[in-house]
């Protein structure tokens, strides 16, 4: 049973305001655990701002010039990209925000229930205690890609590159796989 894998880097949070600048894509055999290339390119988008101060820069070896140096053309990849979307179930750590920016960009998605990052979160458990004046209330953290690997022993430092971040994610899908943790929905 093979799936993809996706992870994007972007100028912003909104897909409205900002660029995507990264979309990264591996194929995930979950019987085998062996992962596969299938989409690694920095993307210029005509919109592309060099001058916004975003998270990316800030996080990764990801620059503005970077991106107008190496960005492939976004028009040139849509076909390609959606020839991976139509062949494979698709999957992403926290798809919520990947999806919504593919989305928005006009992506047909076959997508692949639940979200690793929730089933992670849940398995951990990881409590957090808030302190809110005189009483405190407990939550569940959010698990990001870094503390998943540090838990599964995968000694790996996640680095905000698409590709590199969509093998991780892969493999922290594969461990809940094994698991029995992930089954796709």
């Amino acid at each position: 049973m093979k799936i993809a894998v996706l992870d994007i880097e972007t100028t912003s949070f909104k897909p409205d305001e900002g660029s995507l600048i990264e979309i990264g894509i591996c194929q995930l055999d979950l019987e085998t655990g062996k992962i596969m290339p299938l989409f690694d390119n920095l993307i210029q988008e005509h919109d592309f701002d060099p001058s916004l101060e975003a998270w990316i820069y800030k996080n990764s070896d990801i620059t503005p010039e970077l991106i107008l140096s190496e960005g492939v053309p976004a028009e040139e990849v849509v076909e390609d990209l959606q020839q991976i979307f139509d062949k494979f179930y698709i999957t992403a750590y926290n798809h919520r925000f990947d999806f919504t920016w593919l989305e928005h960009r006009g992506f047909q998605i076959k997508k692949v229930a639940p979200d690793p990052m929730q089933i992670a979160s849940q398995f951990f458990r990881k409590m957090i205690k808030k302190e809110n004046g005189s009483t405190s209330t407990y939550y569940v953290k959010t698990l990001n890609v870094q503390e998943c690997l540090e838990f599964f022993q995968i000694d790996e430092t996640e680095i905000h590159r698409a590709y590199s971040d969509c093998v991780h994610e892969a493999k922290i899908i594969y461990e809940l796989y094994k698991k029995k943790l992930y089954e796709i929905l």
